[in-house]
């Protein structure tokens, strides 16, 4: 059995947020392999590491379904929940077809590609497809956006994966973006 959880990587004073796809051994074990998704550089950690340690990532970005249907469509509720800390901040939830490689942006790796999916949800935030993209989050760091796929799919999209990310914006321009979050991802089924 496979599985793979988000966890977060702390060595020295440097922190980094990684996936990591572990895989139990007969003996009891683990094998596992680190995906970073924050760093510079996204890299796979494949080699033995002497000391680390892990932690559960926060699950700040949610969804009530991770399937979309081609013939029947769908509506995604998609929770933002970053935290009390960051209440009145700026948000910018963002869709692509793919995580990898991503990007980089003002110091932080951001796991969306910049594909035509991206493009049109930066230029149709707030839309009847990308409803509250695109806000200011709550007094407890939470917001609700929707992504609705307007109807049935073309079915060459069947088996397609689109993820979501958000980020937090400052607004004050030297470093517009805070945060980034963890992707989520949706498939296209029958």
């Amino acid at each position: 059995m496979i599985a793979t959880n988000s966890c977060g990587y702390l060595s020295g004073r440097k922190r980094a947020t990684l996936s990591a796809t572990y895989t139990p051994t007969s003996d009891g074990f683990y094998t596992v392999e680190f995906y970073n998704y924050r760093s510079a550089v996204p890299t796979c950690i494949n080699n033995y590491i002497d000391d680390f340690y892990l932690e559960p990532a926060v699950q700040d970005l949610t969804t009530n379904t991770y399937t979309l249907s081609c013939a029947a469509g769908g509506l995604a509720k998609i929770t933002i929940d970053a935290g009390a800390a960051h209440g009145g901040e700026p948000y910018f939830l963002l869709a692509s077809f793919g995580c990898q490689p991503g990007f980089n942006a003002d110091g932080f790796h951001v796991p969306l590609n910049r594909d035509p999916l991206f493009n049109f949800s930066m230029a149709t935030a707030n839309s009847m497809m990308f409803q509250k993209s695109k806000g200011v989050l709550g007094s407890t760091g939470v917001a609700v956006s929707w992504f609705s796929t307007m109807g049935a799919v073309n079915p060459i999209h069947l088996g397609k994966e689109i993820y979501f990310s958000y980020v937090l914006l400052s607004g004050s321009g030297i470093r517009p973006i805070t945060y980034v979050s963890i992707p989520i991802m949706m498939t296209f089924t029958p």
